[in-house]
């Protein structure tokens, strides 16, 4: 009986990894004929003109971090006057 498990378990090992390797076999395939094809750097560029077009302008958070700067320090300022001791 322990011949039986162990030469199964060894058959579902051997048959795991033959599994694996088609899967890889095919995946990395794939890669290098979208490499080879031209497909994946057209892919890529394209992804880097997207974020380009769509890319973030930074004025308007300038603006309200400037704007927050502004309340903050009035507020510190404001707080420090009200609670000032007289001397």
């Amino acid at each position: 009986m322990p011949r039986a498990a162990g030469a199964s378990a060894r058959d579902w090992i051997a048959r795991s990894f033959t599994h694996v390797e088609d899967v890889l076999g095919d995946a990395t395939l794939t890669f290098v004929r979208n490499l080879v094809d031209g497909t994946l750097p057209a892919r890529i560029i394209g992804l880097f003109e997207s974020f380009r077009e769509h890319a973030l302008i930074p004025e308007p958070f300038l603006v309200v971090g400037l704007i927050a700067v502004i309340r903050r320090v009035l507020v510190i300022t404001s707080e420090f006057a009200v609670g000032a001791p007289s001397r």
